[in-house]
C-alpha cells in the first residue's frame, strides 16, 4: 500500500482515534467501565499506557451504600486520612513505648493499663495497614490479604473498645469476676471474637475481600456487614455504659459542689467524658450515617475523628494523664539516682503516695474514675481524669 496514502488516512480527521482509559468498577454491585482517576499517560494507534489512581479515604471502612463524591472530595478525604493515620500511627507507637517503659510501675502495671495497651496495638497495626492499602493495587492477590488482615485488626479494635467500655463499667457501675478471670475474658473477647467472625467470613465469601474497587470488603456482596455488624453492637453498647458512667459521675460532680461550693465540679463530668470517647469509639457512628452524597459532612466529620484516634488516646490517657506524669517522673528520678550512684532505689516511696499521703507501701484510699470501692460505686475520685 502506499505509504502516502496510510499516512493521510491516519491524518485524517474522520478517521482520528480517541483514546480513554478506564476500569470495570464494581462497587455498585454490577460491573460499569468508569474513567474516574484513570488518565492515559502515553499511546499511539498500536498501544497506550494509563495510571489509574483510585483514592480511598478512612471513611470507606463504614461505608454500606456506594457514594459518588467528586474528585475534589476524594482528594481532600484522601489527604485527611493519610495525615490524620500517620500522625495517630506515631503517637500509638509513642503511647506502647511509654507503657513499657513505666511498666514497673505499680500504677501503670495493672488491668486498666494493659487493656489501653491492647487498644493502642490494635488500632497502629490496623492503621499501619490501612496507609499500606492506599498504595495497594486493588483487585490483586496482595490486597485480597491485606483486607483480610484489616477486617481482623479493625475488628480487635473494636472488640478493644469494647472491653473498654466493659472494664469501665466493672468499675464504676458493677463489679464482676476477679481480675484473673476478667483477664482471660478480656483476651477472648480482644483477639479470639475477631478472629473467628473473619473465620467464617473468608470461608464463605473469600472474593467478596479486595475487590477491583479497593482493598476491602465488598459493598455488592453484602461482605461488608461482617465488619459494620459488629463496629455497630460495639458503639450501641458503649454509648449505653457512656451514658451510665456520665450520670455516676453527674451525680458525684453535683454533690461536690453541694458540699465543697466548687464550681469547677461540673467541668469534671465533661473532661471525663471527652477523655472516654477515643477508648469506646462512639465517634464511629459518623460513619454510618454518611449514606447519601448530602451527608458528606459526617464523611469528613469520621475521617478526622477516627483517623486522630490514635492522637486522642495518647493526648488522654498518656500525655496528660496524671499517673502516667507522676509515674514518669518516679521513673526519671530512679533512673537520675541510679546513674549517679549506682545504688538501688527500691525501698524508695512512690510519689504518688507521697502526694497522696499515705505510707510507703500501702494502698492509696485515692480513686482514679474507673476505679470503684467495694462497698459504693460512688466513692469515685476525678483528680485523675
Amino acid at each position: 500500500m502506499d505509504t502516502h496514502k496510510q499516512y493521510a488516512d491516519a491524518t485524517n480527521e474522520s478517521n482520528r482515534l480517541f483514546l480513554y482509559c478506564a476500569f470495570l468498577n464494581f462497587s455498585s454491585g454490577e460491573g460499569v467501565w468508569s474513567s474516574q482517576g484513570c488518565a492515559l499517560t502515553e499511546g499511539n494507534i498500536s498501544h497506550s499506557v494509563c495510571h489509574c489512581t483510585h483514592l480511598t479515604n478512612f471513611a470507606i471502612l463504614m461505608q454500606v451504600v456506594p457514594l459518588q463524591l467528586s474528585h475534589g472530595h476524594q482528594v481532600a478525604l484522601s489527604s485527611i486520612s493519610y495525615v490524620g493515620c500517620s500522625l495517630s500511627v506515631l503517637c500509638l507507637a509513642a503511647t506502647l513505648v511509654t507503657f513499657a517503659v513505666l511498666s514497673s510501675v505499680s500504677t501503670i502495671r495493672n488491668q486498666r493499663y494493659h487493656i489501653h495497651a491492647n487498644l493502642s496495638f490494635a488500632v497502629l497495626v490496623a492503621q499501619v495497614l490501612l496507609l499500606i492499602s492506599f498504595r495497594m493495587e486493588p483487585g490483586t492477590v496482595p490486597c485480597q490479604v491485606l483486607a483480610v488482615l484489616l477486617h481482623y485488626f479493625f475488628l480487635s479494635a473494636f472488640a478493644w473498645m469494647m472491653v473498654e467500655g466493659l472494664h469501665l463499667y466493672s468499675m464504676v457501675i458493677k463489679v464482676f469476676g476477679s481480675e484473673d478471670s476478667k483477664h482471660l475474658y478480656y483476651y477472648g473477647i480482644g483477639w479470639g471474637c475477631p478472629l473467628l467472625i473473619c473465620i467464617i467470613s473468608v470461608s464463605s465469601s473469600m472474593d467478596s475481600y479486595g475487590t477491583s474497587d479497593s482493598c476491602w470488603l465488598s459493598l455488592g456482596s453484602g461482605a461488608i456487614w461482617a465488619f459494620v455488624g459488629p463496629a455497630l453492637l460495639v458503639i450501641v453498647v458503649n454509648i449505653v455504659i457512656l451514658v451510665a458512667v456520665t450520670r455516676v459521675i453527674s451525680h458525684i460532680s453535683t454533690d461536690n459542689y453541694k458540699i465543697h461550693g466548687d464550681p469547677s465540679a461540673f467541668k469534671l463530668t465533661a473532661k471525663a467524658v471527652a477523655v472516654l470517647l477515643p477508648i469506646l469509639g462512639t465517634s464511629w457512628v459518623f460513619g454510618v450515617l454518611a449514606v447519601s452524597d448530602r451527608a458528606l459532612v459526617f464523611q469528613y466529620m469520621f475521617a478526622v475523628l477516627n483517623s486522630l484516634q490514635g492522637l486522642f488516646i495518647f493526648l488522654f490517657h498518656c500525655l496528660l494523664n496524671s499517673e502516667v506524669r507522676a509515674a514518669f517522673k518516679h521513673k526519671t528520678k530512679v533512673w537520675s539516682l541510679t546513674s549517679s550512684s549506682g545504688r538501688t532505689t527500691s525501698t524508695k516511696p512512690f510519689s504518688s503516695d507521697i502526694v497522696n499521703g499515705t505510707r510507703p507501701g500501702t494502698a492509696s484510699t485515692k480513686l482514679s474514675p474507673w476505679d470503684k470501692s467495694s462497698h459504693s460505686a460512688h466513692r469515685v475520685d476525678l483528680s485523675a481524669v
